[in-house]
Protein backbone atom coordinates (compact mmCIF):
# COMPACT_ATOMS: atom_id res chain seq x y z
CA UNK A 1 0.00 0.00 0.00
CA UNK A 2 1.40 3.24 -0.95
CA UNK A 3 2.56 5.85 1.61
CA UNK A 4 -0.33 8.83 0.77
CA UNK A 5 -2.82 5.85 0.70
CA UNK A 6 -2.08 4.69 4.45
CA UNK A 7 -1.33 8.80 5.30
CA UNK A 8 -5.10 9.26 3.74
CA UNK A 9 -6.68 6.25 5.83
CA UNK A 10 -4.63 7.34 9.30
CA UNK A 11 -6.39 11.04 8.92
CA UNK A 12 -9.10 9.49 7.74
CA UNK A 13 -10.03 7.31 10.60
CA UNK A 14 -8.99 9.73 12.98
CA UNK A 15 -11.07 12.27 11.17
CA UNK A 16 -14.00 10.13 11.37
CA UNK A 17 -14.07 9.45 15.06
CA UNK A 18 -13.76 13.22 15.17
CA UNK A 19 -16.69 13.17 13.65
CA UNK A 20 -18.48 10.74 15.67
CA UNK A 21 -17.36 12.52 18.50
CA UNK A 22 -18.73 16.02 17.37
CA UNK A 23 -22.29 14.40 16.28
CA UNK A 24 -22.40 12.57 19.40
CA UNK A 25 -21.72 15.89 21.36
CA UNK A 26 -24.42 17.80 19.62
CA UNK A 27 -26.97 15.30 19.73
CA UNK A 28 -26.19 15.13 23.96
CA UNK A 29 -26.24 18.57 23.88
CA UNK A 30 -29.34 18.86 21.90
CA UNK A 31 -31.11 16.03 24.32
CA UNK A 32 -29.95 18.46 27.28
CA UNK A 33 -30.89 21.64 25.33
CA UNK A 34 -34.52 20.16 24.84
CA UNK A 35 -34.76 18.52 28.53
CA UNK A 36 -33.82 22.06 30.46
CA UNK A 37 -35.94 23.67 27.67
CA UNK A 38 -39.02 21.69 29.07
CA UNK A 39 -38.15 21.95 32.83
CA UNK A 40 -37.65 26.39 32.80
CA UNK A 41 -40.10 26.87 30.27
CA UNK A 42 -43.04 24.33 30.97
CA UNK A 43 -42.74 22.27 34.18
CA UNK A 44 -40.97 25.31 36.30
CA UNK A 45 -43.80 27.73 34.57
CA UNK A 46 -46.27 25.32 35.67
CA UNK A 47 -45.29 24.73 39.25
CA UNK A 48 -44.59 28.38 39.83
CA UNK A 49 -48.50 29.12 38.26
CA UNK A 50 -49.49 26.21 41.18
CA UNK A 51 -47.83 28.19 43.85
CA UNK A 52 -48.97 31.38 42.54
CA UNK A 53 -52.68 30.18 43.41
CA UNK A 54 -51.85 29.03 46.47
CA UNK A 55 -49.92 32.51 47.23
CA UNK A 56 -53.28 34.47 45.83
CA UNK A 57 -55.18 31.98 48.30
CA UNK A 58 -53.80 32.28 51.00
CA UNK A 59 -53.62 36.25 50.29
CA UNK A 60 -56.70 36.36 49.66
CA UNK A 61 -57.90 34.69 53.01
CA UNK A 62 -55.93 36.89 54.93
CA UNK A 63 -57.05 40.25 53.43
CA UNK A 64 -61.18 38.91 54.03
CA UNK A 65 -60.28 38.14 57.44
CA UNK A 66 -58.87 41.35 58.16
CA UNK A 67 -61.99 42.85 56.37
CA UNK A 68 -64.30 40.65 58.28
CA UNK A 69 -62.53 41.34 61.84
CA UNK A 70 -61.74 45.06 61.59
CA UNK A 71 -65.64 46.31 60.35
CA UNK A 72 -64.91 49.45 62.50
CA UNK A 73 -62.45 50.94 60.91
CA UNK A 74 -63.40 51.53 56.92
CA UNK A 75 -60.33 53.00 56.16
CA UNK A 76 -58.37 50.14 56.92
CA UNK A 77 -61.21 47.82 54.90
CA UNK A 78 -60.46 49.87 51.89
CA UNK A 79 -57.22 49.40 51.73
CA UNK A 80 -57.99 45.64 52.72
CA UNK A 81 -60.62 45.97 49.76
CA UNK A 82 -57.81 46.77 47.45
CA UNK A 83 -55.54 44.24 48.45
CA UNK A 84 -58.07 41.56 48.29
CA UNK A 85 -58.83 42.69 44.84
CA UNK A 86 -55.34 42.59 43.53
CA UNK A 87 -54.52 38.81 45.15
CA UNK A 88 -57.71 38.32 43.30
CA UNK A 89 -56.45 39.40 40.08
CA UNK A 90 -53.38 37.67 40.42
CA UNK A 91 -54.72 34.35 41.17
CA UNK A 92 -57.37 34.96 38.66
CA UNK A 93 -54.16 35.36 36.14
CA UNK A 94 -52.49 32.53 37.27
CA UNK A 95 -55.69 29.96 37.04
CA UNK A 96 -56.02 31.51 33.03
CA UNK A 97 -52.34 30.46 32.60
CA UNK A 98 -53.18 27.11 34.02
CA UNK A 99 -56.50 26.63 31.75
CA UNK A 100 -54.28 27.05 28.69
CA UNK A 101 -51.49 24.60 29.70
CA UNK A 102 -51.43 21.74 27.14
CA UNK A 103 -51.40 19.02 29.41
CA UNK A 104 -51.90 14.87 29.67
CA UNK A 105 -55.67 13.76 30.14
CA UNK A 106 -54.38 13.27 33.97
CA UNK A 107 -53.11 17.04 34.11
CA UNK A 108 -56.45 18.27 32.60
CA UNK A 109 -58.64 16.17 35.10
CA UNK A 110 -56.76 18.27 38.33
CA UNK A 111 -57.23 21.30 36.47
CA UNK A 112 -61.07 20.95 36.19
CA UNK A 113 -60.78 20.05 39.99
CA UNK A 114 -58.85 23.28 40.80
CA UNK A 115 -60.86 25.19 38.55
CA UNK A 116 -63.91 24.29 40.39
CA UNK A 117 -62.49 24.69 43.26
CA UNK A 118 -61.27 28.34 42.48
CA UNK A 119 -65.08 28.99 41.77
CA UNK A 120 -66.40 27.58 44.66
CA UNK A 121 -64.01 29.88 46.53
CA UNK A 122 -65.07 32.82 44.81
CA UNK A 123 -68.55 32.00 45.26
CA UNK A 124 -68.48 31.84 48.91
CA UNK A 125 -65.92 34.79 48.91
CA UNK A 126 -68.68 37.56 47.34
CA UNK A 127 -71.01 35.74 49.44
CA UNK A 128 -68.60 36.98 52.79
CA UNK A 129 -68.35 40.25 51.35
CA UNK A 130 -72.11 40.48 50.53
CA UNK A 131 -72.68 40.04 54.23
CA UNK A 132 -69.76 42.84 54.94
CA UNK A 133 -71.04 44.96 52.86
CA UNK A 134 -74.79 44.28 54.44
CA UNK A 135 -73.15 45.31 58.15
CA UNK A 136 -73.52 41.40 59.16
CA UNK A 137 -70.49 41.09 60.65
CA UNK A 138 -70.94 38.31 63.20
CA UNK A 139 -72.54 36.28 60.26
CA UNK A 140 -69.35 36.47 57.73
CA UNK A 141 -67.04 35.96 60.43
CA UNK A 142 -69.10 32.28 61.26
CA UNK A 143 -69.05 32.29 57.18
CA UNK A 144 -65.02 32.75 57.13
CA UNK A 145 -64.74 30.09 60.21
CA UNK A 146 -66.88 27.87 59.37
CA UNK A 147 -67.79 27.60 55.56
CA UNK A 148 -65.00 29.30 53.39
CA UNK A 149 -62.33 27.46 55.70
CA UNK A 150 -63.09 24.01 54.35
CA UNK A 151 -63.26 25.36 50.49
CA UNK A 152 -60.05 26.98 50.97
CA UNK A 153 -57.96 24.19 52.43
CA UNK A 154 -59.76 22.22 49.31
CA UNK A 155 -58.80 24.91 47.14
CA UNK A 156 -54.96 25.00 48.34
CA UNK A 157 -54.56 21.06 47.95
CA UNK A 158 -55.73 20.84 44.75
CA UNK A 159 -53.09 23.99 43.58
CA UNK A 160 -50.34 22.56 46.03
CA UNK A 161 -51.45 19.11 44.48
CA UNK A 162 -51.28 20.70 41.07
CA UNK A 163 -47.89 22.03 41.61
CA UNK A 164 -46.03 18.98 43.32
CA UNK A 165 -47.57 16.96 40.13
CA UNK A 166 -45.52 19.36 38.14
CA UNK A 167 -42.82 19.24 40.59
CA UNK A 168 -42.15 15.51 39.95
CA UNK A 169 -41.93 15.78 36.86
CA UNK A 170 -38.89 17.81 37.63
CA UNK A 171 -37.26 14.53 38.21
CA UNK A 172 -36.13 14.42 34.50
CA UNK A 173 -33.59 16.57 35.34
CA UNK A 174 -31.72 13.74 36.75
CA UNK A 175 -32.17 12.20 33.80
CA UNK A 176 -30.65 14.97 31.75
CA UNK A 177 -27.55 14.81 34.43
CA UNK A 178 -27.45 11.32 33.21
CA UNK A 179 -27.34 12.37 29.67
CA UNK A 180 -24.53 14.74 30.39
CA UNK A 181 -22.56 11.95 31.93
CA UNK A 182 -23.37 9.99 29.19
CA UNK A 183 -22.02 12.58 26.72
CA UNK A 184 -18.78 13.54 28.94
CA UNK A 185 -18.39 9.35 28.86
CA UNK A 186 -18.76 9.05 24.98
CA UNK A 187 -16.84 11.86 24.26
CA UNK A 188 -14.51 10.79 26.83
CA UNK A 189 -14.67 7.29 24.80
CA UNK A 190 -14.06 8.40 21.45
CA UNK A 191 -11.87 10.82 22.16
CA UNK A 192 -9.14 8.03 24.15
CA UNK A 193 -10.07 6.46 20.59
CA UNK A 194 -9.17 9.04 18.33
CA UNK A 195 -6.05 9.75 20.53
CA UNK A 196 -4.99 5.60 20.65
CA UNK A 197 -5.63 5.59 16.66
CA UNK A 198 -3.43 8.34 15.92
CA UNK A 199 -0.69 7.26 18.36
CA UNK A 200 -0.96 4.01 16.71
CA UNK A 201 -1.17 4.94 13.33
CA UNK A 202 1.37 7.29 13.77
CA UNK A 203 3.83 4.77 14.82
CA UNK A 204 3.01 2.23 12.14
CA UNK A 205 3.83 5.07 10.04
CA UNK A 206 6.48 6.00 11.04
CA UNK A 207 8.32 2.37 11.17
CA UNK A 208 6.66 1.68 7.98
CA UNK A 209 8.80 5.03 6.20
CA UNK A 210 11.13 5.55 8.30
CA UNK A 211 12.81 2.44 9.15
CA UNK A 212 13.12 1.78 4.67
CA UNK A 213 14.80 5.04 4.41
CA UNK A 214 17.26 4.03 7.21
CA UNK A 215 17.96 1.19 5.49
CA UNK A 216 18.33 3.10 2.30
CA UNK A 217 20.45 5.26 4.01
CA UNK A 218 22.80 2.59 5.37
CA UNK A 219 22.87 1.12 1.71
CA UNK A 220 23.67 4.06 0.18
CA UNK A 221 26.96 4.92 2.26
CA UNK A 222 28.03 1.32 1.65
CA UNK A 223 27.61 2.38 -1.76
CA UNK A 224 29.78 5.21 -1.46
CA UNK A 225 32.26 3.94 0.37
CA UNK A 226 33.06 1.11 -2.79
CA UNK A 227 31.03 -2.24 -0.87
CA UNK A 228 28.92 -3.78 -3.67
CA UNK A 229 28.25 -6.39 -1.30
CA UNK A 230 25.12 -5.34 0.59
CA UNK A 231 21.85 -7.88 0.39
CA UNK A 232 18.55 -5.65 -0.86
CA UNK A 233 15.59 -6.73 0.02
CA UNK A 234 12.23 -5.38 -1.17
CA UNK A 235 9.10 -5.80 1.51
CA UNK A 236 7.25 -3.30 -0.04
CA UNK A 237 5.27 -1.81 -3.02
CA UNK A 238 4.89 1.46 -2.25
CA UNK A 239 7.06 4.41 -2.49
CA UNK A 240 10.11 3.23 -0.21
CA UNK A 241 9.93 -0.07 -1.89
CA UNK A 242 10.62 1.41 -4.87
CA UNK A 243 13.87 3.27 -3.68
CA UNK A 244 14.98 -0.07 -2.88
CA UNK A 245 14.03 -1.23 -5.82
CA UNK A 246 15.50 1.70 -7.32
CA UNK A 247 19.15 1.39 -5.00
CA UNK A 248 19.05 -2.87 -5.92
CA UNK A 249 19.03 -1.73 -9.64
CA UNK A 250 21.79 0.78 -9.17
CA UNK A 251 23.92 -1.45 -6.80
CA UNK A 252 23.97 -4.44 -9.66
CA UNK A 253 24.54 -1.84 -12.49
CA UNK A 254 27.61 -0.94 -10.27
CA UNK A 255 28.57 -4.12 -9.79
CA UNK A 256 28.18 -5.28 -13.55
CA UNK A 257 30.24 -2.24 -14.43
CA UNK A 258 33.25 -3.03 -11.65
CA UNK A 259 32.95 -6.70 -13.05
CA UNK A 260 33.64 -5.30 -16.31
CA UNK A 261 35.86 -2.87 -15.59
CA UNK A 262 38.02 -5.85 -14.11
CA UNK A 263 37.75 -8.13 -16.79
CA UNK A 264 38.57 -5.68 -19.13
CA UNK A 265 41.71 -5.01 -16.82
CA UNK A 266 42.34 -8.24 -16.68
CA UNK A 267 42.17 -8.56 -20.53
CA UNK A 268 44.52 -5.63 -20.73
CA UNK A 269 47.10 -6.96 -18.32
CA UNK A 270 47.17 -9.96 -20.60
CA UNK A 271 47.80 -7.98 -23.55
CA UNK A 272 50.19 -5.77 -21.92
CA UNK A 273 51.95 -9.08 -21.14
CA UNK A 274 51.78 -10.65 -24.39
CA UNK A 275 53.25 -7.44 -26.07
CA UNK A 276 56.24 -7.23 -23.42
CA UNK A 277 57.12 -10.55 -24.32
CA UNK A 278 57.26 -9.86 -27.99
CA UNK A 279 59.28 -6.68 -27.59
CA UNK A 280 61.80 -8.57 -25.51
CA UNK A 281 61.83 -11.16 -28.14
CA UNK A 282 61.87 -9.03 -30.81
CA UNK A 283 64.92 -6.89 -28.69
CA UNK A 284 66.51 -10.48 -28.31
CA UNK A 285 66.16 -10.65 -32.39
CA UNK A 286 67.43 -7.28 -33.36
CA UNK A 287 70.69 -7.76 -30.51
CA UNK A 288 70.96 -11.20 -33.02
CA UNK A 289 70.71 -9.57 -35.99
CA UNK A 290 73.40 -6.77 -35.53
CA UNK A 291 75.87 -9.37 -33.64
CA UNK A 292 75.44 -10.70 -37.63
CA UNK A 293 75.88 -7.53 -39.10
CA UNK A 294 78.66 -6.74 -37.08
CA UNK A 295 80.61 -10.29 -38.49
CA UNK A 296 79.34 -9.79 -41.71
CA UNK A 297 80.94 -5.96 -41.62
CA UNK A 298 84.28 -7.31 -40.05
CA UNK A 299 83.87 -10.27 -42.71
CA UNK A 300 83.79 -7.27 -45.24
CA UNK A 301 86.54 -5.26 -43.90
CA UNK A 302 89.17 -8.36 -43.64
CA UNK A 303 88.19 -9.08 -47.41
CA UNK A 304 88.18 -5.67 -48.16
CA UNK A 305 92.13 -5.49 -46.79
CA UNK A 306 92.79 -8.58 -48.24
CA UNK A 307 91.41 -8.09 -51.93
CA UNK A 308 93.34 -4.66 -51.12
CA UNK A 309 96.25 -6.43 -50.09
CA UNK A 310 95.90 -8.37 -53.37
CA UNK A 311 95.73 -5.08 -55.12
CA UNK A 312 99.03 -3.52 -53.98
CA UNK A 313 100.61 -7.14 -54.57
CA UNK A 314 99.71 -7.27 -58.11
CA UNK A 315 100.34 -3.31 -58.52
CA UNK A 316 103.72 -4.45 -57.27
CA UNK A 317 104.31 -7.27 -58.86
CA UNK A 318 103.38 -5.28 -62.34
CA UNK A 319 105.87 -2.72 -61.16
CA UNK A 320 108.95 -5.51 -61.00
CA UNK A 321 107.68 -6.32 -64.34
CA UNK A 322 108.00 -3.13 -66.08
CA UNK A 323 111.35 -2.50 -64.24
CA UNK A 324 113.39 -5.45 -65.35
CA UNK A 325 115.40 -5.88 -68.93
CA UNK A 326 114.40 -7.68 -71.63
CA UNK A 327 116.15 -11.01 -71.96
CA UNK A 328 118.68 -11.95 -75.15
CA UNK A 329 117.74 -14.21 -77.59
CA UNK A 330 119.02 -17.72 -77.41
CA UNK A 331 121.01 -19.81 -80.11
CA UNK A 332 119.40 -22.30 -81.22
CA UNK A 333 120.64 -26.26 -79.92
CA UNK A 334 121.92 -28.25 -82.71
Amino acid sequence: MKVGVRLGIAFGLVVALLVVIGITSIMKINNIKSGITSIVEDRYVKVRLGFDVRDGVNDQIKYLRGIVIDTTRPQFNVQRFQQLADATARTNAAMKKIEAIQITAVGKKKIASLLAASQQFEQQKNEVLDLVRAGKADDASYYVLKKITAVQDAYLDLAVAFADSQSSHQQEGAGIIDDGTTAIEVTLVFSALAILAAVVMGWLLTRSIVHPLNEAVTIASKVAAGDLSSRIEIRSKDETGALMQALQAMNDNLLTIVSDVRAGSDTIAVASNQISSGNIDLSSRTEQQASSLEETVSAMEQMTATVKHNADNAREANSLVAKKPPASPKKAVK
